[in-house]
């Protein structure tokens, strides 16, 4: 019997698609989250398979059939290492910070307060 895969799926999108496409990913049967990123991918996805087959038609058939999708890279996990799923720390309190004070300057020598209307010549 094959044993359970893990793999990171690397999307690039169609951008004006992507927000689409991600919900469409996660519908997708052994697609556990899809994540919005910064950098050279605009999407990831982590899938769960039973077995690289699995993996395969997940992939190969599944996702890579879905309009807006540009490129894909997959990683197989070698190992997982999972710890305590914790609450993120709450956010810290707005702080109020006073009104800046405005500074009047006098202009430099040689400066004007109106712009100038004649064509430069």
């Amino acid at each position: 019997m094959a044993g359970a895969v893990d793999a990171v799926v690397l999307i690039k999108a169609d951008i004006a698609r992507a927000e689409q496409l991600s919900r469409q990913l996660a519908q997708v049967p052994g697609v556990m989250e899809v994540c919005f990123v910064t950098g050279q991918y605009d999407l990831v996805a982590r899938v769960q398979a039973n077995g690289h087959e699995q993996l395969t038609q997940i992939v190969g058939e599944q996702i890579r059939s879905l309009d807006g999708l540009m490129l894909t890279e997959t990683m197989t996990a070698l190992r997982v290492h999972a710890g305590e799923q914790a609450e993120p720390p709450p956010l810290p309190e707005p702080v109020e910070l006073p009104a800046p004070a405005l500074v009047s300057m006098p202009p430099r020598e040689g400066m004007s307060l109106v712009p100038s209307l004649s064509a430069p010549g």
